[in-house]
């Protein structure tokens, strides 16, 4: 048996229910890696993207676009609420790419990925999200936690469901917005498309999609999945750093300087949402010295 390699040309769009197909087309065991803590990863790139649609609703669950909300919050008084939905969500696993428009087909999808996978505490498929931050609003409630790691209340390096699925943010890792990842690519050449999706439609999960529209949620995943796949022959495992050195704005709780400091911080929060207490997770350099500078109570070095 030979590890799958990455195929970047298959360009069939498979259904949620097209999944054990698809992974017995994209992994194996011999796609496995390791690190010395006993742990082991899926070494193919794997990414995650939802499409959605903004609008206002009234107190009686109407919608309104936004010109709409506009023109009747101009008329009268009234409180509209700013909501959004996701219609499409995209997946893809070492090239190839799965579209669904439901987040039942995305659970039940992954439910099948965790049992064929046989992931587990010490065996964990890695998956992107190019900004985790948005995409876990609307994922945070359809899955149980094993561990959330955050660099503030909202923003997510990367958070590990209880059937160790691990969505890492691919924005924090490169740096760069989708279109700019796109033109970073050296060997797999995969750029973002522009304007083949109207942002301004109201869409829900039976709205039909046109091959442009499909192409265009189709893409951001694939450029993702490209990258990854660089990066991961650069340093020859999918283990990769959660976050650039130089991207990092941090919020330290005690004395600052310059306002930036190149770290990873846990936060654990209150049930109202106060920071209680905070863990340096990985140090890159020691510009600074932090250490000295922390409460040796409040901080466990990993």
């Amino acid at each position: 048996m030979k590890k799958i390699p990455f195929n970047e040309a298959d360009t069939r769009i498979y259904k949620p229910t097209d999944i054990t197909t698809v992974l017995e087309l994209s992994v194996n065991e011999k796609n496995l890696t390791g690190n010395s803590k006993g742990e082991h990863f899926y070494n193919v790139p794997c990414s995650f993207d939802i499409e959605t649609t903004s609008f206002y609703r009234d107190e009686d669950g109407t919608a309104y676009d936004y010109e709409q909300a506009q023109r009747l919050m101009q008329k009268r008084k009234i409180k509209l609420e700013k909501a959004a939905i996701m219609y499409v969500w995209q997946f893809g696993i070492n090239g190839r790419v799965i579209v669904g428009r439901t987040w039942d087909e995305f659970t039940e999808m992954c439910e099948v990925i965790a049992d064929t996978l046989q992931l587990g505490e010490k065996r964990r498929l890695i998956c992107y999200v190019h900004n985790l931050s948005y995409e876990i609003q609307f994922i945070r409630n359809w899955f149980d936690w094993a561990k959330v790691f955050s660099i503030d209340l909202r923003k997510p390096i990367y958070a590990i469901t209880s059937r160790f699925i691990e969505f890492r943010c691919s924005y924090l890792l490169s740096g760069y917005s989708l279109a700019k990842l796109g033109e970073q690519l050296v060997k797999y050449k995969c750029e973002k498309k522009t304007g083949d999706l109207d942002y301004s439609l109201l869409r829900h999960r039976q709205t039909p999609l046109t091959n442009a529209e499909l192409g265009y949620c189709v893409n951001d995943i694939k450029v993702v999945m490209c990258y990854i796949q660089e990066r991961t022959e650069e340093v020859k495992k999918i283990i990769l750093e959660y976050c650039r050195e130089d991207n990092i704005d941090m919020e330290i709780l005690q004395e600052r300087k310059n306002g930036t400091f190149p770290v990873l911080v846990q936060f654990r929060y209150g049930k109202n949402g106060q920071k209680l207490q905070y863990f340096v997770v990985k140090r890159y350099y020691m510009k600074y010295q932090l250490i000295k500078q922390l409460n040796a109570k409040k901080m466990t070095q990993i």
